[in-house]
């Protein structure tokens, strides 16, 4: 039988498969290397994009640097980048940033396996307000990949400005909850003449509650600090209550603004309180004027109910015989002893009889030793600093009176009372700080006003050796600010007194402004009135 015949299939040679594969992999590599190539020289043009803007310096550093980096934290208002052993590798201070994930998803504050991708700049819809947004890539815990965006630069959603009832500020300080509790004085509520005019808002500036304290006489705050209780305690001075002409007024309340209790000290002469701060023991410090012929500085120490007797406290008359006094701050120090800022003057409008006056005592009220200026340097404002010295800041005008033609001072002293550095700041108008604080910078916020060119609130902000860094003005002629802190976002808050954007003269409202880190706010030039009428406290 004859077999069917077999078609016979020429295959492919040994050599032709080599050959084949060789070339597909040729051809892959081709492709994978045209694809990288566009890749990076996307990222080029981009990069040379960015560099062409000049305000972009401090943001091209961190999109150069977050590569390679081992992961990115937000710590408050910071941007870190880590190394893989886990030290900073640089910390960007300042940079208002914003997450954004195409997954919606808003995860913790550390982003691990960041790979930056590329980066654009764009404009927000704020004017001038520059933005440097740093694309990469985002694994989760649960290993799914996500886009992520930081967004760096100014970002001034967490500003405002706000005007309430009649009256100046004197205040301000935040509060555990984020808010802030503000002190001032109003003649257009309250009792009968001049009230203490007590403020709480939220961190947006929205109103809480406010309240009235006082008599049918007249009746002022200088200070307000928040308790360890949530309440707070105010000082001021009182004609309504009290043994003399003016005496010593303390109130504390609770965390509502409701009075728990109410003090006054003094004898028949006149005595002022300037500033309250509660002590370690729960007790109170309480700086004094008292005039009686002369002036003296005296401290009154309480009990956390406010008494001073014996066996629950003290007073102190720790100088005295100088012509003219004004106290503007009490604080404890760190040794448990306290300091008294102030001025002294012969004839208060003659700057040549003006000094700054620093006082150290022990913790039972007895004088160390005190620090005064050349003539001509008044202080306002002053606190001890993180190294142990001390900060002061008010006015030098040394051709002449006090008002017009003085400059901001401020000057540095180490925990010795030895002038470390002083440097003044401000234009051809009168310049004046009232209040000062240490940033957690180690630099220095200084607030007050100015009527030189751009008149109104002054807000400047200087570094650990009296450098300028910048300066603001805020409001118009007639505007002051008497306090300011930096916040926990490291912006600022200011509190003093306005004019202008239609508040009554003479009384002006109560003028509060929450700004960024540099100092810049989006409602400055139109603060929002709050008219609420506030209720007895």
């Amino acid at each position: 039988m004859e077999l069917c015949p077999v078609k016979e299939t020429k295959g492919f040679s040994l050599v032709e498969l080599c050959m084949a594969s060789m070339l597909g992999i040729i051809l892959m590599i081709a492709t994978t290397f045209v694809v990288v190539w566009i890749f990076k020289m996307q990222i080029f043009f981009q990069q040379r994009a960015n560099d062409d803007m000049s305000w972009i310096t401090a943001n091209e550093h961190l999109k150069k640097n977050i590569h390679g980096s081992s992961y990115v934290k937000l710590s408050g208002g910071d941007l870190e980048l880590h190394n893989y052993d886990g030290t900073v590798k640089g910390t960007y201070v300042g940079l208002a940033v914003g997450l954004q994930f195409s997954d919606g998803v808003h995860p913790a504050t550390i982003f691990k396996n960041v790979n930056a991708t590329f980066a654009s700049v764009y404009s927000t819809p704020s004017p001038g307000n520059k933005v440097l947004e740093v694309r990469v890539n985002y694994t989760s815990p649960s290993q799914l990949s996500s886009s992520l965006v930081l967004k760096c630069g100014v970002d001034l959603a967490n500003t405002w400005a706000k005007t309430f009832g009649s009256g100046p500020a004197r205040s301000v300080q935040q509060t555990t909850d984020k808010g802030y509790i503000i002190a001032g004085t109003t003649s257009a509520f309250g009792a009968g003449g001049s009230d203490i005019y007590l403020i709480k808002i939220d961190s947006n500036g929205t109103l809480q509650w406010s309240k009235t304290f006082g008599g049918s006489s007249d009746d002022f705050a200088e200070s307000v600090q928040q308790t360890t209780d949530g309440g707070y305690i105010i000082a001021g001075s009182t004609t309504s209550f009290g043994a003399g002409t003016w005496d010593v007024y303390i109130i504390k309340t609770d965390s509502s603004g409701t009075a728990q209790w109410s003090k006054t000290f003094g004898d028949p002469e006149s005595n002022f309180g300037y500033s309250a701060q509660q002590t370690t023991d729960g007790g109170y410090i309480i700086g004094e004027t008292a005039y009686s012929g002369t002036g003296s500085f005296c401290l009154i120490k309480t009990d956390s109910s406010g008494n001073a007797s014996a066996g629950h406290g003290w007073s102190k008359t720790v100088t005295s015989g100088w012509p003219v006094v004004e106290g503007d701050l009490v604080q404890q120090t760190t040794d448990g002893g306290y300091i008294m800022i102030g001025r002294t003057t012969d004839a208060i409008w003659d700057s040549n009889s003006s000094y700054t006056y620093l006082i150290k005592t022990d913790s039972s009220g007895n004088e160390l030793w005190w620090y005064s200026s050349a003539g001509g340097r008044c202080a306002y404002s002053g606190q001890q600093t993180t190294d142990g010295g001390y900060i002061i800041a008010g006015q030098e005008a040394p051709n002449g009176t006090l008002y017009p033609g003085g400059d901001v001072y401020v000057a540095k002293i180490d925990s010795s009372r030895m002038t470390q550095w002083e440097k003044t700041f401000g234009g051809s108008g009168n310049d004046i700080a009232y209040s000062v604080k240490q940033t957690v910078d180690g630099g220095y916020i200084m607030a007050g006003a100015t009527t030189a060119g751009s008149s109104g609130l002054y807000l400047i902000k200087i570094n650990s050796s009296g450098t300028l860094q910048w300066s603001k003005t805020f409001g118009g002629s007639g505007d002051y600010a008497y306090s300011v802190q930096q916040t926990t976002d490291k912006g600022y808050i200011i509190a003093g007194h306005t004019d202008s954007f239609g508040a009554p003269w003479p009384n002006g409202y109560v003028y509060l402004i929450k700004t960024d880190s540099n100092g810049n706010c989006a409602d400055s030039g139109s603060p929002t009135h709050d008219p609420s009428v506030p209720t007895p406290g």
